[in-house]
């Protein structure tokens, strides 16, 4: 074999290894990530989003009471920060909910049927909340909008009965159809700057 085929062989090889170390991750203890990949921590459900910018979703299944989701997590020997939510099904005892300020996007349906929430704050790092992410949440009285949210979807607070007032950010530059649908109990809706 020649030097040349030698050095294209070289780089054949690192090219292939340094694309395994992006798609997938694997600690000391043989836990493999990739892209996808679920895990569990404290009754928190838990997606990669990327691992080369080490970010994760989160949602849950059956939770009740207050519910405070970390801005990072450690599983496998690597870290995490969550940045997204995804859905939180058979929720309907759950009272609260703590968002991070690392979270930038609350998923479609997110909390959707979460009946006992009660109020939830969206801090500023939220720019989207998805169609029907609170939807028919029907004990949800007090909603706090961070003034980095840009897009409210579609149906997002529907059928929040119990909804008294409401204060949109001047940043909200998308408000979908019906985002306030059936919240009978609303007063208010004032844009804030």
């Amino acid at each position: 074999m020649n030097m040349d085929n030698l050095k294209s062989l070289a780089f054949m090889l690192m090219t292939v290894m340094a694309y395994m170390s992006l798609a997938s991750c694997s600690d000391d203890e043989g836990v493999n990530l990739a892209v996808g990949s679920t895990f569990e921590i404290n009754g928190l459900d838990y997606k990669v989003l990327s691992l080369s910018e080490s970010t994760c979703e989160v949602g849950g299944y059956g939770l009740e009471g207050q519910v405070d989701i970390p801005g990072i997590v450690s599983y496998g020997g690597h870290s995490f920060t969550v940045t997204g939510i995804d859905k939180f099904l058979a929720c309907e005892y759950m009272t609260g909910v703590k968002i991070p300020n690392t979270v930038t996007s609350i998923g479609v349906s997110a909390f959707a049927y979460c009946h006992s929430l009660s109020s939830v704050t969206i801090p500023i790092s939220v720019r989207t909340i998805g169609d029907k992410a609170f939807q028919f949440c029907e004990n949800l009285q007090s909603v706090s909008l961070g003034y980095g949210v840009t897009t409210i979807g579609s149906d997002a607070f529907r059928g929040c009965s119990e909804l008294r007032s409401v204060s949109i950010p001047n940043s909200v530059m998308i408000l979908g159809e019906w985002a306030f649908e059936k919240c009978t109990g609303l007063e208010a809706v004032t844009v804030v700057d």
